[in-house]
């Protein structure tokens, strides 16, 4: 072996080790972001700007169906109410915004596509913290409407144009039907609820479409440790955020998402960051 050949042999289990130290890291990001109203597609965006991993939508998709299960797993009642009852009211609620969800979602890959890809990530953020704010200031926490049809596709069109990274896909979903006058832990049950579909879908897209092609046999153990880093942390957040949103305003993370966009507005403005 010569000394290159050394060299390398040395350092690929340190590449190795690093790939799952950040598949584990942006896994935890993932799951602690995707239930709070906060953007986990934007944080992702913003760890991949950081250094932290390469930009990859399987990869992506992969840490969304570990969030995926864990939201499977927290409704794992309503689920199994779901299946035993396919043509009930809520199930045609969920179909119908899920139907309004996918056309705005391909109607922003065709045409706006550019609003994807991060360039304007702290605009997300800044619409997210405008949003938060709005629910907050102007619902009438005294009634308690059920949802209905009309809420479900204003949910389903908020979730669609929440494809926009730091706009988060929660805060603007729970937002819309808080808006509406919604009870605040059904509005959380029906859009987490509601993200599950959506989730299949493009994982299935993302597959069919050859994005699982670069993936090789030495990308398992990173991809496993970041779904189920996910998983377990995501499940921990939607436990949080279902019993906060019962009880507590959503004005922190309005706050918190106003720091970030301000961060990730200096990222472009200060020349280091470009």
């Amino acid at each position: 072996m010569n000394k290159n050949e050394k060299l390398s042999a040395a350092i690929l289990p340190q590449r190795r080790n690093m790939e799952i130290f950040e598949a584990f890291l942006l896994g935890l990001i993932q799951g602690l972001t995707e239930f709070l109203p906060v953007s986990s597609s934007g944080h992702l965006l913003l760890a991949e700007k950081l250094g932290i991993g390469s930009p990859s939508l399987f990869f992506n998709l992969a840490l969304h169906t570990g969030t995926l299960l864990a939201a499977a797993v927290y409704y794992r009642k309503e689920l199994s109410e779901i299946f035993r009852k396919p043509f009930s009211l809520q199930n045609r609620y969920i179909l119908a915004a899920t139907a309004v969800t996918g056309v705005i979602a391909v109607f922003f890959k065709i045409f706006l596509g550019e609003l994807l890809e991060g360039r304007y990530l702290a605009a997300g953020f800044f619409a997210t913290t405008l949003v938060l704010f709005s629910a907050e200031l102007f619902t009438d926490k005294k009634k308690n409407k059920k949802i209905n049809f009309k809420s479900a596709l204003v949910c389903g069109l908020a979730q669609g144009i929440a494809v926009i990274p730091g706009l988060s896909r929660s805060g603007t979903t729970v937002s819309s039907l808080l808006l509406m006058d919604a009870d605040r832990k059904e509005a959380a049950d029906f859009s987490f609820i509601l993200s599950m579909p959506i989730i299949i879908a493009g994982m299935i897209a993302e597959i069919s479409g050859g994005g699982a092609a670069s993936f090789t046999a030495g990308d398992i153990l990173p991809l496993t440790v970041g779904m189920l880093t996910a998983a377990l942390s995501g499940y921990l957040a939607v436990k949080f955020f279902i019993k906060l949103i019962s009880k507590k305003s959503m004005k922190p993370f309005a706050v918190y998402t106003l720091i970030v966009g301000c961060i990730c507005l200096g990222m472009y403005v200060i020349p280091l960051f470009k």
